[in-house]
């Protein structure tokens, strides 16, 4: 299901630290979709595409050759149990040569110098858990 909303390429997707990323990001969905319970009902407000948008903790410099576009979308998730609203800002990217479908991250390995690594596309700053 992960790969529904994170995109992997598919000669990545059996690299193993590759799916453990792909878990670890898991992690923000559920900080924004499970706090302070389980969300009810989830409006999406906005789908702006990524310019100069101030505030919003995400590393979008070093944007991989198969990202197209970037986009933020602005939601607010009502949490029923707590009659609580919570409002939340994901990114959201297109991939080259994939028409009608959006993902939130990309997670994908990049060789450099010889040796690879495990990226995540946009990134999160590394002060954010």
């Amino acid at each position: 299901m992960l790969r529904q909303i994170v995109y992997v390429r598919d000669e990545d997707a059996e690299n193993d630290d590759v799916k453990e990323a792909v878990l670890d990001i898991s992690g923000i969905f559920a900080i924004n979709f499970l706090s302070p319970s389980t969300a009810t009902n989830i409006e999406v407000l906005s789908v702006t595409e990524f310019e100069n948008l101030k505030f919003l903790p995400l590393i979008i410099s070093g944007k991989p050759n198969f990202v197209d576009r970037v986009f933020i979308v602005n939601m607010v998730c009502e949490f029923d149990q707590e009659s609580t609203q919570t409002s939340c800002n994901l990114p959201m990217i297109t991939i080259n040569n994939v028409n009608d479908k959006a993902y939130f991250f990309t997670v994908f390995v990049e060789e450099t110098n010889g040796s690879t690594e495990v990226k995540m596309y946009p990134q999160l700053p590394e002060w954010l858990p």
